[in-house]
């Protein structure tokens, strides 16, 4: 099977940190669990890893701000993908990499 490329680095502009969840759940989709760990996200000209993500949605919206409507359903959809390594309420950081 041929190797694809994958791309492991994502711009965020936003100014709404509760998108980066979505930019979370996207990249984890993507490859195997090595490409994963290669993914990288930049964010006011810094990089972080998917780890690094997840701390900063944390940091930056706060751990026990609820979640809107649409990132429940896209947590509760990926829970089966076990991204997510427990039922989340808040942006906490409760995601595994």
């Amino acid at each position: 099977m041929p190797m694809m490329d994958v791309e492991t680095t994502v711009k965020f502009e936003g100014r709404d940190y509760r998108a980066l969840l979505d930019v979370l759940i996207d990249a984890n989709i993507r490859g195997d669990k090595e490409e994963r760990r290669q993914h990288q996200v930049e964010v006011e000209g810094k990089l972080y890893d998917l780890q690094g993500v997840a701390k900063l949605i944390s940091d930056k919206v706060g751990y026990e701000t609820p979640l809107t409507f649409e990132h429940n359903e896209r947590v509760n959809a990926d829970y089966h993908n076990r991204l997510i390594k427990k039922r989340q309420y808040g942006y906490g950081r409760t995601a595994k990499i």
